[in-house]
């Protein structure tokens, strides 16, 4: 081992060498001094450095020689080396390698090379990105400036150069990262002082001129093409029609939109597209905004409120969803928080350069903007918790929000939707949020106190705000209301806490329908009112459902809850043909009820049985929820159902049902299914709402004179009974609808005493006043058609889940991968 190790050390010289003799010995050891490096040259036409004599003869490559030291002499040039592959330099010297010379690339050796660890491509590749980014600095700080000496009239001339996309379309499916104008800032804040002082509250705007951006003539995305004309018309509805509802920001034009920030200006595209007889653009739109969101706002972090505005639209008015996990705008807001906090919108726009010195301008009134910009995410991120029952992330600690309180600048619903939110959070932090219980919930004996208080709280708050009658500000109102209700109706509360709020929660739930009711009249489509205006239908319907079935609820107030229900279920599926087929929150609203109508149908002693286990109360099973919790137990009651169904067609041992006289006993309400009909459209039923004096909201189903003429044609084809979309007109008779008496097509309704179904559902007329509707009675006895009509059509109606097609899986809670015990 000695030996060994003794015979790679380098030896000692045996005799003393002159300094000359020393400096040659280090040149040949391939260390070249600097006079040796001044005389190294390198052939034309070969990148590989060898020496060449005073005779101009070649020598042998550098490192060819052997080395004073023992090392095998480098023959492999530096490619070769690196990617350890077999090299013929030395053979082909002075021409390259064979590899290097097919690969068209530089050979040389160099005995100082090592190979580096690593990919070479991936080195590369960071080189290039390297570049870019650096590029991309000096060409947006040149830019930068320009602009900034030209707003202030300090340079000479206009520029010559300006912002042009790379040809008169639009980018394609999503552009290069450089080419998003939301990735950049375009506009450089001024900076007056080394100190950052703040900007006077009020700026003079009167010489402020909006830049000049070139017009184009289409705008792509993707397949999806505008024309400047559609984009414009597109926009006008966005202004008109939208952002009275969030009023977040200010546009002009199309086109100035679509060049201060792409993403805000498809989703304002998207928005309008709400409003078209057809659903093709918008569908095609849909995903790709989700994915240009993706991308706009994961690569980099924008430096844009524009982004921010554009998430806080997109969760106003949700994308497609099927599923309630599927739907993204929680996870929206969520990001446009974050953005926010990064660009300093939290603080208002006074200190907005302690955050960033270069942001995206957004005009003379960007403070108020910004402003308006974070209380719609503090509004929309109260609202979302309660819709999914989490508690909400951003307390009322803030001197935006309190502030928003008393501010009368802000346009008033927005003012008041701000300080309902306020109250909803306080709301919540009371009831919901305690750390002496596992499911989060105040004690069931301190409930009622409290909640009393904060009902006479948010009485006194809405005699302040003077909230308009009929406007979407009192339909949040009374959303904010059911949410007291159904906190005191969650499992624990006293039975005689619960039944306190009972009443309170059938008014609030039927005024809800009213006034949405009545803003669907003026050609305005469900799906264009901003979400928390449909969460309140939602929500109001759910709530009914289960008081309808309660014993709580009064006998003169179980027919209007019924047809309240019925109302809301038209309104959800009346809608045009072609729009049929989108799902979202509307689609699930209405699948969750026909379900709930189904297990009406097939497994009434499931709301029972759930009554006689927990006590009797209103919300039985579900509580770590919050007020969501509603929403959750009723789908538990599907969930049961269908599981009980499975076990029947198993033929395992099932329990007996329970029959009438077991409802009599317990004074409840035998279950009875409500007239639902998924097959109606905007082409073939007119609906006619009206109100009765006790403010329960009336709809009449009114067959349309072409809907009529081909109903009659395919009866007389088919030799069977006038039906519409599968539905016979005996059983829109006798559920609500109208029918054709004479030749006077007089229109007319047929009450619950006469069909043994349900009351009084149809008007004379749109204008005449419907009368009060008789209860309900215990015992119904349908005639013999009419039952078989009723057995027939909800048999059809619950195909889909009785065979296991897992309709009702709204959560998104199974797995298509799971396996069935």
């Amino acid at each position: 081992m000695d030996g060994r190790v003794k015979s790679i050390l380098p030896k000692p010289p045996l005799k003393s060498e002159s300094p000359s003799m020393q400096n040659k010995r280090r040149t040949d050891q391939g260390t070249p001094s600097g006079d040796y490096n001044k005389r190294q040259k390198s052939v034309t036409g070969s990148d590989r450095h060898f020496s060449i004599d005073s005779d101009g003869h070649h020598e042998s490559p550098e490192g060819s020689r052997p080395s004073a030291t023992g090392h095998r002499p480098v023959t492999s040039c530096t490619f070769c080396r690196q990617h350890k592959i077999k090299c013929n330099a030395s053979e082909r010297f002075p021409g390259a390698c064979s590899r290097c010379e097919k690969m068209n690339l530089k050979c040389e050796i160099d005995p100082q090379f090592r190979p580096k660890k690593g990919s070479q491509i991936q080195t590369l590749k960071s080189d290039v990105n390297d570049l870019k980014a650096k590029m991309e600095v000096l060409a947006r700080n040149e830019k930068l400036l320009v602009e900034a000496l030209s707003q202030n009239g300090l340079a000479g001339t206009q520029p010559q150069t300006q912002f042009l996309p790379a040809s008169t379309d639009s980018p394609g499916l999503f552009p290069e990262i450089n080419d998003i104008n939301d990735s950049v800032p375009n506009t450089l804040l001024p900076i007056t002082s080394a100190t950052f002082e703040p900007q006077p509250e009020h700026m003079d705007t009167s010489n402020y001129k909006e830049p000049e951006y070139p017009l184009l003539s289409e705008f792509r995305l993707g397949d999806v093409v505008l024309s400047a004309e559609k984009a414009s018309a597109l926009h006008d509805i966005f202004v008109e029609r939208r952002l009275p509802y969030l009023p977040i920001m200010s546009t002009s034009t199309a086109n100035t939109l679509y060049h201060k920030s792409q993403l805000l200006f498809w989703t304002v595209m998207l928005t309008a597209a709400l409003s078209e007889p057809e659903p093709q653009m918008y569908m095609s739109l849909a995903s790709l905004i989700k994915q240009l969101a993706i991308e706009t706002c994961w690569i980099r972090t924008p430096r844009s409120t524009h982004v921010v505005q554009a998430l806080l639209i997109l969760s106003t008015w949700p994308l497609p969803n099927e599923k309630v996990l599927d739907d993204c705008s929680y996870r929206f807001i969520g990001l446009a928080k974050n953005l926010a906090l990064q660009l300093g919108l939290h603080r208002g726009g006074k200190f907005i350069q302690e955050f960033s010195r270069t942001q995206v301008s957004l005009g003379p009134d960007s403070e108020t903007w910004r402003t308006r910009s974070w209380l719609a995410i503090f509004f929309c991120e109260q609202f979302w918790s309660s819709v999914l029952g989490l508690p909400p992330s951003i307390n009322t600690t803030d001197y935006l929000v309190e502030h928003a309180r008393v501010d009368h600048t802000l346009p008033k619903p927005f003012r008041c939707l701000i300080s309902l939110s306020i109250f909803q959070c306080k709301l919540v932090n009371v009831m919901g949020i305690s750390v002496t219980r596992p499911d989060g919930l105040m004690e069931p004996s301190n409930r009622a106190a409290s909640l009393n208080i904060l009902e006479r709280e948010l009485d006194r708050l809405r005699f302040k705000l003077e909230i308009d009658e009929g406007s979407p500000v009192e339909v949040y109102f009374l959303y904010v209301k059911l949410m007291i209700c159904c906190f005191a109706f969650l499992p624990g509360t006293p039975i005689e806490d619960q039944v306190r709020y009972v009443s309170s929660a059938y008014l609030a739930a039927t005024r809800i329908i009213t006034i949405t009711s009545q803003m669907l009249r003026n050609d305005t489509h469900l799906v264009e009112l901003p979400i928390y205006i449909r969460q309140a239908i939602t929500y109001s319907v759910f709530l009914l459902f289960k008081l309808h079935l309660s014993k709580y609820l009064m006998d003169r107030y179980a027919d209007s809850a019924r047809q309240s229900i019925v109302t809301v279920h038209r309104l959800l599926r009346n809608t045009l043909s072609s729009w049929k087929h989108l799902q979202n929150d509307i689609s699930r609203t209405a699948k969750v009820l026909e379900n709930l109508n189904i297990v009406l149908y097939t497994c009434p002693e499931v709301f029972l049985a759930e009554s006689i286990d927990t006590g009797g109360g209103i919300i039985t099973r579900m509580r770590s929820h919050l007020t969501a919790s509603l929403f959750y137990d009723l789908i538990w009651c599907v969930h049961e159902a269908r599981r009980r169904t499975q076990e029947k067609s198993n033929s395992k041992p099932q329990k007996l049902e329970i029959d009438d006289s077991v409802f009599e006993q317990r004074n409840c309400r035998r279950p009875v299914p409500l007239p639902f009909y998924n097959q109606i459209t905007k082409d073939d039923f007119k609906t006619i709402t009206t109100t009765t004096p006790n403010g329960t909201t009336v709809t009449t189903l009114v067959p349309t004179d072409h809907a009529m003429n081909q109903a009659r044609v395919n009866a007389t084809d088919a030799k069977k009974p006038l039906e519409i979309n599968g539905i016979t007109l005996a059983m829109l008779e006798a559920t609500g609808s109208t029918r054709e008496t004479g030749a006077n097509n007089q229109v007319s309704a047929v009450s619950a005493a006469e069909m043994g179904m349900v009351p009084d559902l149809g008007a004379v007329s749109g204008a005449v006043p419907v009368p009060e509707p008789s209860p309900i009675p215990l015992n119904y006895n349908i005639t013999s058609e009419v039952a078989d009509q009723m057995d027939n059509f909800f048999q059809q109606q619950s195909h889909g889940w009785l065979n296991d097609y897992r309709d009702d899986d709204f959560l998104g809670w199974i797995d298509e991968n799971m396996v069935q015990e």
